[in-house]
């Protein structure tokens, strides 16, 4: 009878030896409790032996355990196109993914694009997670591939851009013995001066504004610059000029395309006012891939949050994009854009060029 009970002892040892080898290896920290149960009519020996299982279980567990190493942190692929940031010197895109990586965990590659096509492609097939795109380039991945618009650049203290139509005031028309020009219908027929065919601000919005009106000028000239627009307003070689508008500054003096002639031309602001100014116009995006896990994104989010507005990081920025801020932006804030080009009739591709 005793011998066949220390033989089912051995066997029990030999099954819990093997289940607990089986647990230690499917559980990073295990928790094994053995209990001993003493029977009756067991003898001191045998309760002994059980005693001793129950050491030699927890001893081989204990050394036997397997121990998870941490997940990698992901490595974030951040690309610049061409046509949305001047290229810079390695050192500074170093830094950049530095700033980043202290402030998410993450490992950052930069990664310089040759064209924004390539932009599109690599953030819709993966190979990017967060592209410096102009807006052509955001627009196509946005439509291709779901592509989202997190953040928009800052310059001079703005997010967004605004154009304004000029014309001469109506003192100096009627000296001239013209008609005074007071509305968008005024120009239609007239002769209208723009900067140059890719402005956003000096041609774009405003040719879009005036074709929604309906109106259609009877002579369009380029000038080549936003002075050059206000002074042949000025002087009377064109009925109306569009050109960037800014609010006035400080001391009450226009701080739009008419503060260049002041100089010269003391009596400009009086001279050339303002009849029609156009929906503001946002700058180039910060672009997230749109399958990027939400933790990651919200992290992402953060970390240029608290890189815009640390003394270094708006450093940072300005050398590499002569920015000075970042806001949260989102896909809506771009509709302007797209409103324009179905108006004109323009690709996304031209779009790119716009400046």
């Amino acid at each position: 009878m005793r011998r066949a009970r220390l033989k089912c002892v051995w066997k029990w040892l030999f099954l819990t030896l093997l289940a607990a080898s089986f647990v230690s290896c499917m559980t990073p920290e295990p928790q094994i409790v053995i209990q001993t149960r003493v029977v009756e009519r067991e003898t001191t020996r045998e309760v002994v032996v059980l005693k001793e299982v129950t050491r030699l279980i927890r001893e081989v567990v204990t050394a036997t355990s397997l121990h998870v190493s941490p997940t990698p942190p992901p490595t974030i692929h951040l690309c610049f196109s061409p046509s949305s940031c001047a290229q810079r010197g390695s050192a500074v895109y170093q830094r950049l993914a530095e700033m980043l990586g202290k402030r998410t965990g993450f490992r950052f590659e930069i990664v310089m694009l040759a064209d924004d096509e390539q932009a599109v492609k690599v953030l819709c097939s993966g190979q990017a997670d967060v592209a410096w795109m102009s807006i052509g380039a955001y627009l196509t991945a946005n439509k291709s591939c779901a592509a989202e618009a997190k953040f928009t650049v800052m310059f001079q203290g703005s997010a967004t851009r605004v154009a304004q139509i000029m014309v001469q005031s109506d003192q100096a028309r009627q000296a001239r013995g013209l008609t005074p020009i007071r509305s968008l219908e005024d120009l239609d027929g007239k002769v209208f001066a723009f900067t140059d065919p890719l402005s956003a601000t000096g041609y774009l919005f405003p040719q879009a504004l005036l074709l929604d009106a309906g109106i259609k000028p009877g002579e369009e000239m380029f000038v080549g610059g936003d002075p050059q627009a206000a002074l042949v307003v000025y002087t009377g070689e064109a009925d109306a000029a569009a050109a960037y508008w800014a609010p006035p500054q400080a001391d009450g003096s226009p701080g739009d395309a008419r503060a260049s002639l002041l100089k010269a031309y003391p009596d400009a602001a009086q001279i050339v006012r303002i009849i029609r100014l156009t929906a503001p116009i946002p700058y180039e995006p910060l672009v997230f891939r749109q399958d990027l896990p939400l933790d990651v994104k919200d992290k992402l989010v953060a970390a240029f949050v608290t890189l815009a507005k640390a003394e270094d990081g708006l450093a940072l920025l300005s050398e590499l994009c002569q920015i000075n801020g970042l806001i949260p932006a989102s896909d809506r804030d771009y509709d302007v854009v797209r409103e324009m080009a179905s108006t004109l009739g323009l690709d996304y591709a031209q779009i790119s060029q716009m400046r």
